[in-house]
């Protein structure tokens, strides 16, 4: 993103990711599409999703006045749409503001009964990854620690020829991106996740066939 500021001083912030669930007919899905009826508070807020950003950078990205964009920004605000995740300063001192949504991604059901549903089962989902996550890396720092201890006796003798960590080498060497991918979705840990998520996907749709 192009931006008019000068250098910033600040590591960079990252976005929530926990999602929001709005009722179509719950109480405050109205004031939410009241604010996103403006076309810039919709550019802001699509740009806030690409990358966090302060209100200086908004104003070039969505080609308007940096007080157009405080004014917009406290309408979001105002709606829990966005919010301040970080200060930066400027090479002059200015400090900055730096905005994101405030949740990601933002969903949209039909009753407050349904939103209830939908929050409970995405944080099943939630928990259930983050445990097949743990055990994923689990498994993969086994065999990490697993592959450090190895006898040396799988080296081959200095008469010349490639020793077998060599070889593992010189093939890690000569690969390309796609090769260095396909590798990596065969190490231990990848395996189990994928395994662990195909076994979930395959649950949850028998579940929805047989419901």
């Amino acid at each position: 993103m192009s931006s008019y500021i000068p250098q910033l001083q600040s590591s960079e912030p990252s976005p929530s990711s926990e999602p929001r669930v709005v009722a179509l007919r719950g109480s405050e899905v109205d004031a939410i599409f009241e604010t996103l009826s403006s076309d810039t508070r919709r550019n802001i807020l699509k740009t806030l999703y690409e990358e966090p950003s302060t209100p200086s950078e908004l104003a070039a990205a969505t080609d308007t006045s940096l007080q157009n964009v405080h004014y917009h920004v406290e309408k979001l605000i105002e709606v829990d749409l966005i919010e301040a995740i970080d200060t930066r300063y400027s090479e002059k001192g200015k400090e900055m503001n730096v905005y994101a949504p405030t949740n990601d991604p933002l969903i949209f059901v039909e009753s407050e009964e349904t939103r209830s549903r939908v929050e409970s089962s995405l944080e099943r989902i939630v928990g259930v990854l983050s445990l097949l996550a743990v055990g994923s890396l689990l498994v993969q720092y086994l065999a990490s620690v697993l592959r450090s201890s190895a006898p040396n006796a799988l080296e081959t003798a200095s008469d010349g020829s490639f020793s077998m960590s060599a070889q593992a080498d010189t093939v890690q060497t000569g690969t390309d991106l796609v090769g260095q991918a396909q590798s990596a979705l065969l190490e231990p840990g990848a395996l189990v996740f994928i395994g662990g998520l195909v076994a979930i996907l395959g649950f949850l749709l028998v579940r929805r066939l047989n419901g």
